[in-house]
């Protein structure tokens, strides 16, 4: 199944940003996050530099898609309220390349989000180029366990996107087993050269 994910969640926590729910999806002016339901109606938010973690009203179903109209800006997606992640995702990180499924990023829905101009990313890149990298938040609050993929799909190699940030990747979940720190900046690193075959978990700082 081979998918693009421009990827996505987690940060600290703030104010309230203006929201309005919508029967349908609305023209996405410039500055909205606009998150679907199943049934085609929708919720849209303000997405702001300034607004910090915006905590999304309960709602009796789980959003499905979600979507970002904010030039300039990417926002971190989070399952938990306070953006505070989930112990078993990583941050995901949504930019303005389109519709994305939740379910495509392993999220059932979203709970809060912030958004922001200087997002810090680790690019994970599958053995099978045309499968593309898998993005995240370096903003992990510990150990950060990567979706379960299939056996087939594996890493090749990690991109920070961010001078200054250190990360320790591992080959198996819960930051356990073979690990190897990754602090080099805009520089593609093969896995093997780390002497590492695949990652499933990280801790940055």
């Amino acid at each position: 199944m081979p998918f693009k994910i421009t990827t996505f969640v987690t940060l600290v926590l703030a104010t309230f940003a203006t929201a309005g729910p919508t029967t349908s999806i609305l023209a996405r002016d410039d500055g909205l996050v606009t998150f679907c339901f199943p049934d085609g109606s929708c919720f849209q938010a303000a997405a702001s530099d300034s607004a910090g973690c915006v905590d999304l009203p309960l709602f009796s179903e789980n959003f499905e898609t979600a979507s970002v109209s904010a030039p300039g800006l990417e926002c971190i997606l989070s399952p938990e309220r306070g953006c505070v992640g989930s112990p078993f995702l990583p941050p995901f990180v949504l930019d303005t390349s389109g519709t994305v499924e939740l379910s495509t990023l392993g999220l059932n829905t979203v709970a809060s989000f912030l958004c922001t101009s200087d997002v810090d990313l680790i690019n994970l890149c599958f053995t099978n180029s045309t499968l593309g990298c898998y993005q995240a938040s370096t903003v992990t609050h510990g150990c950060s366990d990567l979706p379960q993929f299939s056996s087939d799909l594996t890493f090749k190699s990690i991109f920070l996107t961010t001078p200054g940030t250190q990360c320790t990747v591992f080959q198996e979940p819960d930051c356990a087993g073979d690990s190897a720190p990754v602090s080099d900046a805009l520089v593609t690193t093969d896995l093997s050269t780390l002497g590492l075959s695949n990652v499933e978990s990280f801790l940055c700082v």
